[in-house]
């Protein structure tokens, strides 16, 4: 049994895979497989993880799929592991050579459900340093992660009891996946570090602003539902609450904000605007909400739907000139 098993979902990435595949295989921790799953990409993918798989043959491991999108590849992904952990490192992105020695060894010695470490924002012309930890316990975890699972390692064993595999099929999977997961962690550990390059490509899935952007909702809602199913739904109201304003107001909202067609931008728009207002009424109450002084929560508290939908068409308008 392999320490880590890293899973590498792969389309259209064929300009960016050999860093990211030399990264995995001079990783410090040699006890290590790669497993990468072809997306059925149209590019020359293929050409370049056949010549690893030749090299590597002991660590590297291809399996070619038919498409079914991010979310689909990484479940096949995790149907192939064998590794007494599990990680996630996307096509296009790239890691530090210590990454999965630092994460296994501090989860061993932590006897950790879960292990973050920071991680940069790789621009054309900077970086950016994220911090994603420490976490005192789960709810904290909830309520201050950045929901992306590249930059973490999963205990398997523990991973298995859980009902959990990536949504199909919709955008936001890490932020399904992982809120779904973090009722349950027992322990989190955490690498003090940044480990992991996130690039930064223009034509990518989260740089395009389309009607997908309204996923969104439905991840949300069947993560209450997920919640609810599971008797949970009231132990972590104040989180869920918190998460759901954060990102209807927040991340999503600027997404939302940003899509060309009118009709699909309205829509999704007014959408995630009621789903906040039904589910939690009294969302301006949260307490998570009223700890906070900064700028960003100010306009958190004080917007409602008249300033919401002013903000809206402001940041489409903006964006529009900016474009010109």
């Amino acid at each position: 049994m392999p320490k880590v098993s890293v899973i590498v979902p792969v389309y259209n990435v064929e300009k960016y895979l050999e860093r990211c595949l030399n990264s995995l295989v001079n990783q410090t921790l040699d006890d290590i497989e790669i497993i990468v799953v072809n997306d059925s990409s149209p590019d020359e993918s293929q050409k370049i993880i056949d010549n690893y798989i030749q090299n590597y043959p002991n660590k590297v491991f291809g399996y070619i799929k038919p498409n079914g999108g991010l979310s689909d590849a990484r479940n096949f992904g995790m149907g192939k592991m064998s590794g007494e952990y599990f990680g996630f490192v996307d096509g296009d992105d790239y890691v530090e050579e210590t990454m999965f020695e630092k994460l296994y060894t501090t989860a061993i010695k932590e006897e950790a459900d879960l292990t973050c470490c920071d991680f940069y924002w790789e621009y054309p012309d900077h970086l950016k340093k994220s911090v994603d930890g420490p976490y005192a316990n789960e709810k904290q975890l909830l309520v201050n992660m950045m929901p992306t699972v590249w930059n973490k390692l999963y205990k398997k064993q523990w991973y298995e009891k859980l009902d959990v595999k990536f949504p199909i099929g919709l955008r936001y999977e890490d932020s399904s996946f992982s809120i779904r997961i973090a009722p349950f962690i027992n322990k989190i550990a955490y690498v003090n570090e940044p480990l992991i390059y996130y690039v930064q490509r223009q034509d990518s899935i989260t740089y395009t602003q389309n009607s997908k952007v309204g996923d969104m909702i439905t991840v949300f809602q069947e993560i209450f539902d997920y919640y609810k199913k599971h008797q949970l739904y009231d132990k972590y109201y104040d989180e869920l609450e918190y998460l759901t304003l954060k990102y209807f107001l927040g991340s999503s909202f600027l997404r939302a904000s940003q899509i060309q067609n009118k009709d699909s931008r309205h829509l999704i728009l007014e959408e995630g605007w009621n789903l906040l207002n039904n589910q939690f009424p009294n969302w301006k109450k949260n307490r998570y909400l009223l700890s906070k002084k900064d700028k960003k929560h100010l306009y958190y508290r004080y917007t409602n739907h008249f300033i919401y939908k002013m903000l809206a068409n402001s940041i489409y308008v903006l964006k529009v000139k900016l474009k010109k």
